[in-house]
């Protein structure tokens, strides 16, 4: 086959989502297919740095087009270049696809969040304008795709119910931490050398309200007078400066290789989303043998199984309890580190990747 993968997401500079997933699925295609040939669409040229074998080439697509180029590019250059490239099977795995393309093509959903309450939703101006924009193509694209890949089973019942789509088209194929999420020997040593950071709870910033970045903060106040540590929140968005809390730290710009030695070197990771598709930074820490506890919503209880604690997003008060529990537990925090290690060998990207294929040959059989 000659499959086409639209990888527009490994160009844009904002880690994390789709730009995690379509570089880590293409890594792991090269690692276990050699046989198909893949066309990989970038819309800039890039080092993006993706180990890829000889089967596999890029194709840069660019618009030409200020404002709508995102849009133009997707519905109407990408898929006439992918007509003329005689692609057999168009992947596309960023929640929204053609809505017009006439060929067989995958579409990858992770979530329905742009479905969700308004109170989850970034309202920001350019937030309302791409998700408006994904709403709406989403919806059309899934009913005309012939397979749609989603990350877990609460994301297909999701799919199902908001899209009114047939359920024997959608295929789960769960996803992974990336191989670099691990022990790493001397964490502690290199996080203390380099952050000043010695006994501490790790979470995750966003500018997204559905993480529920609030939630962590309140349930760590109720407790930071309790407890020897402080509270390390890594942001993916810049912050305000107003948002300074006395024993709270902000990261910004912090690697991969960074987050893992972070990860490492807490004592505990907490993750309350409100929502999630899937859930990688709980996966991620349980790799490197952090306690977790994070929300009992959506895909998580999946993701995290008995190898974590599972809170209410919305119960400060329970959140904080748990946290003081595992803190002051010391065989609490190994049997969780132990467990979370084996839960994350579960989840690997070449095991993703095998069943991606698999889907592809489906599709190209239909």
């Amino acid at each position: 086959m000659r499959i086409g993968i639209d990888a527009r997401a490994v160009s844009n500079p904002q880690r994390g989502g789709y730009k995690t997933y379509t570089e880590n699925l293409i890594e792991a295609l090269a690692r276990v297919d050699a046989r198909n040939q893949y066309l990989i669409y970038l819309d800039r040229k890039t080092d993006d740095g993706l180990r890829l074998g000889d089967n596999f080439s890029r194709r840069v697509i660019r618009s030409g087009v200020k404002v709508v180029g995102t849009g133009f590019r997707e519905q109407v250059i990408l898929p006439t270049r992918l007509r003329l490239d005689g692609v057999d099977v168009a992947h596309f795995p960023c929640n929204t696809a053609p809505i017009l393309y006439p060929g067989r093509f995958v579409m990858t959903i992770h979530d329905v969040i742009e479905l969700l309450p308004n109170r989850w939703r970034n309202r920001s101006l350019k937030a309302r304008v791409l998700g408006w924009y994904e709403r709406f193509v989403m919806a059309l694209a899934a009913k005309r795709a012939t397979l749609v890949i989603t990350d877990s089973l609460n994301s297909k019942r999701d799919i199902v119910s908001a899209l009114g789509i047939d359920p024997d088209v959608v295929r789960v194929i769960y996803i992974s931490a990336h191989p670099r999420y691990t022990r790493v020997e001397g964490a502690k040593v290199a996080v203390e050398r380099k952050y000043g950071l010695d006994g501490y709870i790790l979470a995750i910033g966003s500018a997204h309200p559905r993480k529920n970045a609030s939630g962590a903060i309140e349930a760590y106040l109720r407790i930071k007078d309790a407890i020897p540590h402080q509270l390390v929140l890594v942001c993916t968005h810049r912050r305000r400066p107003s948002s300074k809390r006395r024993g709270i730290s902000f990261l910004e710009g912090v690697s991969d290789e960074d987050l893992c030695l972070l990860y490492n070197a807490a004592e505990l990771f907490v993750f309350p989303s409100f929502y999630e598709g899937f859930g990688l930074p709980p996966l991620e820490a349980m790799a490197c043998g952090t306690p977790v506890i994070a929300s009992n919503r959506a895909s998580l209880p999946e993701v995290i199984g008995d190898a974590g604690i599972l809170v209410d997003p919305d119960d400060v008060e329970g959140m904080a309890s748990a946290m003081l529990r595992v803190l002051n537990d010391e065989r609490l925090q190994k049997q969780l580190s132990e467990r979370g290690i084996e839960r994350a060998k579960r989840f690997r990207w070449e095991k993703t990747a095998k069943e991606t294929v698999a889907v592809y040959e489906e599709a190209y059989s239909m």
